[in-house]
C-alpha cells in the first residue's frame, strides 16, 4: 500500500507530532521521498506548527487545549496497554524458556548418569570377566557342583555335634 497526496491532507499534524502508527508513519516518509509538492507542504506545516508551539510557550494562561489533553492521555493509555501486553508476553516467554532449560538440564543429567553407569558396569565386567568365566561359573554351575559331589571332589560339610566337640576337649582316662 502506498500513500497518495490526498491521503496526507488532513493528517499532517499527526505525522509531524509522530502520532501515527509506525507503518503509516513510514508510508508517509516514503511518499515524501518521492513527491516534491508534499515536501513543500510539509515545510509549511512544520513552520505553522512551530509558530503555534512558540505562541503556547509565551501564553500566560498555561492551560492546555482540550484536544491536546485528549491526545496526550490517549497516547499514554496506548503506551500503558502496549507495555502491559509486552510484559505479559515477556513473562510467558521467560517461563517457557526456563522450563525448556530445566528439561534440557535434567535430560543431559540423566544421559550423563546412564553413561557413567554404563562405564562403571563395563569396567567391572572387563575386570572380572576372565575370573568369572573360568572359576566362578564352574563353581556355581549346579550341574558341575553335582559332578564334584559325585566324584567326591567337593565333600558335603559334616554336621558337627557340639557335645562331641566338648567331649574331645575334656581329658579322658586314655589321655591321662
Amino acid at each position: 500500500m502506498r500513500f497518495k497526496c490526498d491521503d496526507l491532507k488532513e493528517r499532517w499534524p499527526e505525522y509531524i507530532y509522530r502520532e501515527l502508527p509506525e507503518h503509516e508513519q513510514s508510508l508517509f516518509v516514503h511518499h515524501l521521498d518521492e513527491c516534491e509538492d508534499c515536501r513543500a507542504e510539509e515545510r509549511q506545516w512544520r513552520g505553522m506548527l512551530s509558530e503555534f508551539d512558540s505562541i503556547v510557550l509565551f501564553d500566560d494562561s498555561m492551560e492546555a487545549p482540550t484536544e491536546l489533553l485528549y491526545r496526550v492521555k490517549r497516547q499514554i493509555r496506548f503506551y500503558e496497554e502496549w507495555s502491559k501486553k509486552q510484559k505479559q508476553s515477556m513473562r510467558k516467554w521467560i517461563i517457557g524458556a526456563a522450563a525448556a532449560c530445566a528439561l534440557i538440564i535434567f535430560g543431559l543429567w540423566g544421559a550423563y548418569q546412564n553413561q557413567l553407569d554404563a562405564r562403571l558396569s563395563a569396567k567391572e565386567n572387563s575386570t572380572f570377566q576372565p575370573i568369572k568365566a573360568s572359576i566362578i561359573d564352574s563353581i556355581y554351575d549346579p550341574d558341575i557342583v553335582i559332578q564334584y559331589h559325585e566324584h567326591e571332589i567337593l565333600q558335603k560339610p559334616k554336621k558337627v555335634d557340639a557335645s562331641v566337640d566338648e567331649k574331645e576337649k575334656e581329658p579322658t582316662e586314655e589321655n591321662k
